[in-house]
């Protein structure tokens, strides 16, 4: 079976649509299933049961819509099964946890027997595409479990001695196109030095940072000439992004961070397998990215705080990741294997023993000069928005830093729980 995933807190049918398109084009004649992982409120739930009735009729896919009732009872079922009644608070679903709907999202590809998945967002789409092998399926189909040595033909490999021929690519992906990133936007409409900035705090290279924003932020033209490339280190600056990726095995060993607001955490499975030598391929079957009229156009003080504190929390999140590669990275890498066998043994104790090392390590001064330095770039803007929130953010500042410091220690300890929860999924009995 097929499962392709769709989490949702907004209207769903376009993007339904669109996958649909997707899949009709390259895997019509296989047994395909949709999962939608419906967080939103009551009405909008109801609205989206509606719109996709013709959709149910397809016979070519199969459509399953779960809101967030059943999240939750998913979860006390799992918290029962294992007896700690603080497993709950580790997966029940809640509003703007993006890493927390993705775990969820793994659960439920596991309880559907599944061991991959293919994710779109409810707000992509591949409608404006001129060719069907320009969609990211074309790619996935033609990439994701395959070996290196079966593929080595259409792929671009940098270095040859990372991997093993034999060894499958358990993740594959690309980039999103269109007016996508308004956070960012936001910020750099009256600096147009702010991302230099941000890249700085985030420890990445300048080179880098560079082709980050030639690959994430500029216009998108599509050439058909690139090869996907095999990803072997960290200073390839591109990487899949989470609304454009396929993933095989490695999500049942490592869930994403937790933390409400927290821009980022649904991209650590992905940088961990990374680190740890998973083959991933990156490709240029790019995806439209479009906004609904309700967030392009919400602009008050509020949410542009939520946003903002979700871009701190980004910054803060790779602080702890420069300490995890730069000092304990090298003590979890072994000779004797790597990639997904090597996640399998350090998963349950040496690598949250590496993270919650790394936490503690960290430069608390380091990461309140970060803040109080995004408030200070707030503060040079003619926004008086962007003013006010350079002073909360100032006054705020410790406040910040604690309630992370909780969604850290509440993600590590739910990698530690990790393999007893998929244990349990895995072993349920009920149907979806």
């Amino acid at each position: 079976m097929n499962i392709f995933t769709i989490p949702t807190n907004r209207l769903v049918a376009s993007s339904v649509s669109s996958l649909c398109q997707e899949i009709e084009s390259h895997s019509k004649n296989e047994d395909n299933t949709i999962l939608i992982l419906d967080n939103s409120d009551f009405d909008t739930y109801n609205q989206n049961i509606r719109s996709l009735e013709p959709y149910c009729k397809l016979d070519y896919v199969n459509i399953k819509i779960f809101n967030s009732d059943n999240m939750n009872h998913l979860a006390k079922t799992i918290t029962d099964a294992i007896g700690d009644k603080s497993i709950y608070s580790l997966i029940a679903p809640q509003p703007c946890d993006y890493g927390r709907i993705f775990n969820m999202l793994y659960l439920y590809v596991i309880l559907s027997g599944n061991d991959s998945f293919h994710r779109r967002d409810s707000d992509c789409f591949v409608n404006e595409l001129n060719f069907s092998w320009q969609y990211p399926l074309k790619r996935e189909n033609d990439l994701l479990g395959k070996r290196i040595c079966d593929v080595s033909n259409i792929l671009e490999i940098r270095d040859y001695d990372v991997f093993d021929p034999k060894d499958e690519i358990l993740i594959t992906g690309s980039d999103y196109y269109g007016d996508w990133n308004l956070d960012i936007k936001d910020l750099s409409v009256n600096d147009a030095s702010l991302l230099d900035e941000l890249f700085q705090m985030m420890h990445v290279d300048k080179d880098v940072a560079d082709n980050l924003k030639n690959t994430k932020y500029k216009e998108y033209n599509y050439y058909g000439t690139n090869r996907p490339i095999l990803k072997t280190s960290k200073s390839i600056s591109t990487y899949p992004e989470c609304g454009n990726i396929a993933m095989k095995h490695i999500f049942e060993y490592i869930p994403n961070f937790i933390g409400k607001q927290g821009i980022g955490f649904d991209y650590h499975t992905y940088l961990l397998s990374h680190l740890f030598k998973v083959p991933t391929t990156y490709h240029e079957n790019k995806i439209l990215h479009r906004h609904d009229n309700v967030r392009s156009n919400d602009k008050t003080y509020e949410s542009r705080k939520k946003y903002l504190l979700g871009i701190i929390k980004q910054i803060d999140i790779d602080e702890l990741y420069h300490e995890f590669i730069v000092n304990h990275l090298g003590n979890l890498l072994q000779s004797d294997i790597s990639g997904l066998e090597l996640i399998k043994r350090i998963s349950g104790s040496s690598l949250p023993d590496a993270l919650e090392t790394s936490l503690n390590h960290l430069n608390y001064q380091n990461r309140k000069d970060n803040i109080l330095r995004l408030s200070n770039i707030l503060g040079r803007s003619n926004d008086e928005y962007s003013k006010a929130l350079c002073k909360d953010f100032t006054k705020e500042v410790d406040a910040i830093l604690t309630n992370l410091d909780t969604d850290y220690y509440d993600s590590i300890r739910l990698q530690r729980r990790w393999k007893d929860i998929v244990n349990v999924v895995k072993n349920m009995h009920i149907p979806i």
